[in-house]
């Protein structure tokens, strides 16, 4: 068992070092900055909550989702052989990905992951 399995098994993470280009993921990351507001007006208040009939079908879906426009730059993601052969040892050669979410922590404006994005 390799050091990612490894630490995702007994700590449920295993942060991998400088394993992305970091251009294309400020490329990416510049075009979904750029793509809508990321404000309050992403969000609905309490009323207009309210006043909605149903509450069913909000959340991302394969065919409803924010990240499904930019499924080609993702592949600097999905298609890379260090998180690829990880997931393809924990889950198995037939896993797919069903819903992808947009995550990430940030610390005094960058990204802990090592993008700096000032």
């Amino acid at each position: 068992m390799s050091i990612p399995e490894k630490s995702m098994l007994d700590d449920g993470f295993y942060q991998f070092e400088k394993l992305l280009d970091q251009k294309k993921i400020k490329k990416l990351y510049t075009k979904m900055i750029e793509s809508r507001h990321f404000d309050e007006s992403l969000f609905l208040s309490e009323e207009e909550y309210e006043r909605q009939s149903s509450h069913k079908n909000a959340n991302p879906t394969s065919e409803f989702n924010f990240l499904g426009q930019f499924a080609n730059e993702l592949d600097v993601v999905e298609k890379n052989e260090s998180i690829t052969n990880t997931l393809n040892n924990l889950l198995g050669y037939d896993y797919e990905i069903v819903i992808k979410k947009r995550c990430a922590v940030f610390q005094n404006r960058g990204c802990l992951t090592g993008l700096n994005l000032e």
